[in-house]
């Protein structure tokens, strides 16, 4: 058995050396009748950014808690004006039990009127199932963000949409009767409401928000122009503000930003200037600012900024990491294999038609293997390497208008 067994490895190992031989020799083959290889120009941006760890500056205007039970009249990142609600006080867990069934009466009552004044035949059924459709996107978006609040709020939504449509395309009962019920026990709770529910009232315009850190009284708008190293690194917080303070409005329109980059980065930098960065905690987002300082200490620039948008997604947030887009350089990918000289001239050849064509280029960024190379979509001209443009990587005896045949 055993010698009737000892050809099968030398022929198998024979079989694989042969193998691998006849695929090697085809593929060197195939590469030499195909001389030439070519890659596509593609538009392409690249940025010079670093890492940042800043903290956001607002002129902010706190509300002093009270006795009683309080909740948010409206939500984080809202507008207030003089005098709107800022916070509903309760004087005890009835009173909240008590605003609860009103609110959800006043709801009932709504949906009860609409059914009464739209009927099938004056009522559009696309339109409200389109908003039911959206009501759900909205839940299942609030969940994926953790957004509990809305997810209840859409809940309440999407179940007094379903009733409309039920009753407005199906039952078609009669609910004259059960509206004048829900009207005078509406009636009864709101008078029942007014001694057991106040209001604290906003003092100022601004947008409101709960989060109260402590640092209200160190990072104001005035700081931006006497931040320091130390007062970076270190900022004193008043913890005794948010046990003191039920939340606060944001006023005016203006808000800040600091960060600390080392000095060397900040170098090209001036007061005035425009500077991006991406604040990747909060979906990418990216905001555009204006450098208001530049205080260098202990080889770090401490950069003051302001903005005018975005303001309500960072309310609830006093600090956060970021990326610092120092340059954002724009142009052509161009494979550094590619890369010739043509009469002390850099450039790339392309395939044009059948032909080598020359076209000189202006090197931008260098990256480990490609090159940037500048391009004006507006200048540009037909001698310039444009986009689409099929740039030569490899061939045999290269020179600008050289013909290939086979191409």
């Amino acid at each position: 058995m055993k010698r009737s067994k000892s050809w099968v490895m030398p022929f198998v190992s024979f079989f694989l050396v042969g193998f691998v031989t006849v695929y090697m020799g085809y593929h060197i083959i195939t590469a030499l009748s195909d001389p030439i290889q070519t890659v596509e120009a593609i538009t392409f941006e690249i940025e010079d950014s670093i890492p940042a760890n800043g903290w956001f500056v607002r002129d902010e205007t706190l509300i002093t808690s009270t006795d009683g039970i309080t909740q948010p009249a409206v939500k984080n990142g809202e507008r207030l004006a003089k005098g709107d609600a800022a916070f509903y006080v309760f004087q005890d867990r009835s009173a909240i039990e008590l605003a609860a069934e009103l609110a959800d009466l006043s709801r009932r009552i709504n949906d009860i009127e609409y059914v009464t004044k739209n009927s099938a035949a004056n009522a559009d059924v696309s339109y409200l199932d389109r908003l039911i459709y959206a009501s759900v996107a909205d839940m299942l978006y609030a969940r994926d963000a953790g957004d509990r609040q809305t997810v209840l709020e859409q809940g309440l939504e999407f179940k007094s949409l379903v009733f409309r449509r039920e009753y407005t395309y199906g039952s078609g009962a009669d609910l004259t009767d059960t509206l004048e019920s829900m009207k005078s026990r509406e009636s009864a709770l709101l008078a029942e409401q007014q001694s057991a529910v106040s209001q604290i009232k906003a003092e100022l315009s601004g947008m409101f928000t709960t989060e109260v850190d402590g640092y209200e009284q160190t990072f104001d708008m005035q700081s931006l122009d006497t931040i320091t190293l130390p007062g970076f690194q270190n900022p004193p917080q008043n913890k005794g503000l948010i046990n003191a303070n039920e939340g606060k409005q944001v006023t005016g329109f203006t808000w800040g930003h600091i960060i600390a980059i080392p000095e060397e980065q900040a170098r090209f930098l001036k007061v005035g200037q425009a500077l991006t960065l991406r604040f990747t905690d909060i979906g990418r987002t990216v905001v555009t600012f204006t450098i208001k300082r530049i205080h260098i200490e202990e080889e770090q620039a401490v950069i003051s900024l302001t903005a005018r948008d975005n303001m309500a997604a960072f309310i609830n947030v006093r600090r956060m990491p970021s990326d610092v887009i120092l340059n954002l350089h724009s142009g052509l990918r161009v494979p550094k294999e590619a890369i010739k000289l043509n009469d002390g001239r850099t450039g790339v050849y392309c395939l044009v038609g059948n032909r080598a064509i020359f076209k000189p280029i202006e090197i931008l960024v260098e990256r480990d293997n490609y090159y940037l190379a500048a391009f004006d979509p507006v200048a540009a001209r037909a001698s310039n390497l444009l986009p689409a443009d099929k740039i030569i990587t490899a061939a045999k005896d290269l020179y600008d208008g050289k013909v290939y045949e086979d191409n």
